[in-house]
């Protein structure tokens, strides 16, 4: 267990969100269904969270659009930008055109993404 909790209203378990003391566990099927983060990264949205704050959960793949962010369509999924990527290369390694790419996510400027920006691969 890392330094912070953030329980879950889960039926069935004693569920969280917190941190943890092992950093290489993060993102593996190591636990009974709590979510790991960083130490660092917990600490600095707990302060922020109320109780009776809602918690959407996804698995991977299934990212939410957020405000601002393409909606996903049938078909569709999502890369989660690394550093040093371009638009160009995403959509290459999918074999996607990048015109369609960038209309699938209404980039103004396809040159300004960033490393963990959700871009939709149509």
């Amino acid at each position: 267990m890392g330094s912070r909790w953030l329980g879950l209203s889960i039926p069935g378990g004693r569920y969280g969100i917190h941190g943890t003391n092992n950093p290489a566990s993060i993102g593996g099927y190591v636990s009974n269904g709590c979510i790991r983060m960083h130490n660092r990264d917990i600490e600095e949205i707990f302060p922020r969270v109320e109780i009776g704050t809602p918690v959407e959960i996804y698995s991977a793949g299934q990212n939410p659009p957020r405000d601002g962010q393409p909606k996903i369509s049938a078909g569709s999924f999502v890369h989660i930008v690394k550093p040093g990527e371009s638009l160009w290369q995403i959509a290459k390694m999918y074999g996607k055109d990048l015109e369609s790419v960038i209309r699938a996510n209404n980039l103004a400027n396809p040159d300004l993404i960033y490393p963990g920006q959700a871009i939709v691969i149509p």
